[in-house]
């Protein structure tokens, strides 16, 4: 398995917006990349700092995602504001 961490800043003032788009369009539209396999998106509304971390079956299936979750993030950032601080991508060595 497979994960793409990424860290954001959004405006404190969308943060309730952001909330309302990753749960009624972002979490939907990931659900139908093959190969999600399911995500966390951590937030702290003080800051409007965020950090999201989907899962995927294998790197391939992470890597055929890439644009799908671009575009994901690129219309995010247009309707909030939305800042990326950064893009990682890391295999996952454990779970419990």
């Amino acid at each position: 398995m497979h994960a793409r961490v990424t860290i954001s800043e959004t405006p404190v003032d969308k943060v309730d917006l952001a909330i309302k788009l990753i749960n009624e369009e972002i979490i939907p539209a990931a659900k139908k990349i093959p190969g999600y396999k399911g995500g966390y998106w951590l937030g702290d509304r003080a800051s409007g700092r965020g950090i999201s971390i989907t899962l995927w079956e294998s790197e391939d299936a992470l890597k055929a995602g890439e644009d799908t979750a671009k575009q994901i993030r690129s219309d995010a950032a247009k309707r909030l504001g939305l800042k990326i601080g950064s893009i990682d991508r890391y295999e996952v060595l454990g779970q419990s």
